[in-house]
């Protein structure tokens, strides 16, 4: 395909496959915004090609990911198998401990966290998003959120009955004489409430079982029209919400002490992460279904050493009985000290952490509805005659330079093209080029002076490649 006839400034540039389909796709997309705008929706809608897009009619109907989209939602998949990786544990007996609950937490954030940077580096907009997927956002989001404030209800029920063993701690001072009958009456009246106060029920943690089941329900893989950075995002969300759901139905189980709040999610060979996930959820949900076959009331791990010793405490402190054995009290008081000391800090962390995942899904959700009246409000000053279509074609679609339209118009061009399609009657490049730049001249001023530089080269190269033919 090589040309002798073709001038130097012409040859010199280069271009890609990667950087011809990025070229391709921006033009079909500059299509579809000169169409939005240019007419009420019960007109006719014209485009800037009077012979229609060529591109369309080259490529397929459906839309599919640049190397570049591709490379991004690859390292999101296998950034996620990583984490799910990490949550696996040696020992089953770590599951459902305040320091596996605290990694996946963490996990999850950093997952969330991730999500967001996708979004800005696929340079998708909230305003190209589909309705259903902002309605399927929002409502997950506020499920999430409310489960976030169920949790921080838990760990703080579960902090303030620290205090109760704090009070037999003190009561029972073990540095100074053997206690007398009536603190033992008042430590063993304060563990009868302890114990009463860690089986009682939260009712916000019982809802997370139905909020999780109704998450569960609309987890699926949105299907997008013709947005290929679209399709990504939603196998991105995907991926999100699955590691959500996992997390969330675990932890909900452990604190309310119920297996019934365990969700088993199905997931496709064909992610990435889908065999790290799928290897840890049968692992923790087994662990935790194992703990509750052998009627363990707590499965959470350090609560259940705080419970160990309380029980081996109570006994001690009944007054009924005959002195207990000072070295023996001694030992119990230790033991209860170091396991609700562990159990505290274990619960500070995960607190913590509960918080910064409520942060980061609620400055998500705000960012939406942001980005959401930011674009009404662009809609209504466009519907009064306010808004500059430019305005809105500058922001999306590719500022090509010089350089690039001469890569365009080169002899490597004609060459990818061609092996790319098949055939020389579909390339209609010339043409697509002119009309490309005029078009882009009528909207912007600032592009003017490129089309007067881009025109000469183009007209030039016309004639010498001849490739349009009717």
């Amino acid at each position: 395909m090589n040309n002798p006839n073709l001038t130097d400034s012409a040859l010199k540039y280069k271009l890609s496959e990667e950087k011809l389909i990025e070229f391709v796709l921006a033009v079909c997309s500059i299509d579809n915004i000169y169409i939005e705008m240019s007419l009420p929706h019960d007109e006719h809608r014209p485009s800037f090609f009077p012979f229609g897009n060529p591109f369309r009619m080259i490529f397929p109907k459906d839309t599919y990911p640049s190397p570049r989209i591709l490379e991004l939602l690859n390292s999101f998949e296998e950034t996620l198998a990583k984490r799910l990786r990490k949550l696996h544990v040696k020992d089953k007996s770590e599951v459902l401990s305040l320091a596996w609950m605290k990694s996946a937490m963490e996990s999850l954030c950093e997952t969330h966290t991730d999500i967001k940077s996708l979004i800005t580096e696929l340079k998708f907009p909230v305003s190209d998003w589909e309705d259903k997927w902002m309605d399927v956002y929002l409502d997950s989001s506020v499920s999430v959120l409310d489960i976030c404030i169920a949790f921080s209800s838990e760990i703080s029920r579960l902090n303030q009955s620290q205090l109760l063993l704090q009070c037999v701690r003190h009561v029972l001072d073990v540095s100074s004489d053997f206690p007398s009958s009536e603190k033992l009456l008042r430590s063993h009246n304060s563990l009868d409430d302890w114990k009463l106060q860690i089986t009682s029920k939260n009712q916000k943690i019982e809802n997370c079982s139905l909020i999780l089941n109704k998450l569960t329900g609309s987890l699926y893989l949105g299907k997008a029209k013709t947005s290929a950075k679209g399709k990504v995002l939603m196998r991105a969300m995907y991926g999100v919400m699955v590691q959500t759901i996992f997390v969330c139905g675990v932890f909900s189980a452990g604190f309310s002490g119920s297996e019934n709040a365990l969700i088993d999610l199905q997931v496709s060979d064909k992610f990435l992460w889908a065999e790290a996930f799928n290897g840890l959820q049968l692992d923790v949900n087994g662990e935790v279904r194992d703990l509750f076959r052998h009627g363990s009331k707590t499965v959470l791990k350090d609560l259940e050493a705080v419970d160990s010793c309380v029980k081996n405490l109570h006994p001690l402190t009944s007054t009924g009985a005959d002195q207990p054995d000072a070295e023996k009290l001694k030992h119990s008081v230790l033991d209860l000290g170091s396991s609700s000391e562990i159990f505290s800090a274990g619960l500070d962390i995960l607190s913590k952490e509960v918080e910064n995942f409520f942060q980061i899904v609620l400055s998500g959700r705000d960012a939406l509805l942001c980005n959401l009246r930011v674009s009404d409000v662009q809609s209504k000053k466009q519907k009064k005659g306010q808004y500059r279509p430019s305005d809105l074609l500058e922001r999306r679609i590719v500022d090509f330079s010089s350089e690039l339209f001469l890569g365009i118009i080169s002899a490597h061009f004609v060459h990818v093209w061609v092996k790319l399609f098949f055939t020389e009657e579909c390339v209609v490049l010339s043409s697509i080029c002119v009309v490309y730049c005029s078009a882009l001249s009528r909207f912007s001023r600032s592009l003017r002076s490129r089309w007067k530089m881009f025109r000469t080269v183009i007209n030039e190269s016309t004639e010498k490649l001849q490739l349009v033919r009717f």
